[in-house]
């Protein structure tokens, strides 16, 4: 089949099976599946596809159509303008939690040398992204997960940030030193309530629940993170949190009981309220 037939054949399997960007994600399969461009794609549309890389186009098409998440099938996505490795042992990187990365990255700067503290690290994004952005910075990535915590080495080794981070196994600041100190403390934490969880989008049931379930109110993390997170922060060291929609009033009340000051609170590019920061004293 010409790549054009192939795009074309692909594209209309996923319509069919619901898929809301089927012309674009069948675009990706075959970017990654041949070495091209989207514009070499169209430039190239009469130019006999492989067998084997048609059989392997389909094959995705095919988990598609089950809904696995597209980025499992590819092995990466960019985050930040990073290239992450990503696999089923972790959270996909959101475009959302870019603003976690800006509003923390503005936090450290100015500041020498600053250490910090991914919690639920994952695939190590926001740690990475924040290394990529303070060129001085160092950070210490935590997860309950062997896995992930594979992923986000992986991710620094590729990186050249191996050398800046360190990998902890902790369930929160479980393994953590309490000598340890950190100028900035960030986390996207479980934030599903039950309901939620009763009720996935198809992809996100392929994703690992111990990144999504929250509890029933979906605070749980958040109240177990703003506890102990005081006693890690230097004086005047900054607190963290992406936000599920309708969370920030909670979670800012919450950090307000606990000695934070300075709360802010940042809206992504949907206007939801996606991020808090906030301050101990310093």
């Amino acid at each position: 089949m010409t790549l054009k037939k192939v795009l074309t054949a692909g594209r209309d399997r996923l319509r069919v099976a619901g898929i809301d960007e089927a012309q674009t994600e069948s675009e990706h399969m075959l970017m990654q599946l041949l070495g091209l461009n989207r514009a070499d794609i169209y430039l190239s549309s009469d130019k006999e596809v492989q067998p084997e890389q048609e059989k392997q186009f389909f094959a995705w098409i095919q988990a598609r159509e089950k809904r696995i998440p597209l980025a499992y099938l590819l092995g990466d996505v960019f985050f930040h303008s990073l290239k992450l490795k990503v696999g089923p042992g972790c959270l996909i990187p959101r475009p959302e939690t870019e603003k976690l990365v800006e509003a923390s990255a503005a936090e450290l700067k100015g500041k020498q040398s600053p250490w910090l503290l991914d919690l639920g690290c994952g695939s190590g994004a926001i740690a990475l992204a924040l290394l990529s952005e303070i060129k001085d910075a160092r950070a210490v990535l935590v997860d309950v997960s062997q896995e992930a915590l594979e992923i986000a080495r992986v991710n620094a080794r590729e990186l050249n940030f191996e050398k800046r981070a360190e990998f902890i196994l902790s369930d929160l600041f479980s393994s953590l030193p309490l000598e340890r100190k950190f100028d900035l403390i960030v986390s996207n934490p479980p934030y599903l309530t039950r309901e939620d969880m009763n009720g996935l989008q198809p992809e996100l049931a392929y994703e690992p629940r111990l990144a999504l379930d929250g509890g029933v109110d979906g605070l749980d993390f958040y109240r177990r993170i703003i506890k102990d997170a005081g006693g890690y922060l230097k004086p005047g060291g900054c607190l963290g949190f992406e936000l599920g929609a309708g969370q920030a009033e909670a979670v800012s009340a919450e950090m307000k009981r606990n000695g934070y000051e300075d709360l802010r609170i940042y809206k992504d590019h949907q206007d939801i309220e996606r991020v808090v920061l906030g301050r101990v004293k310093g």
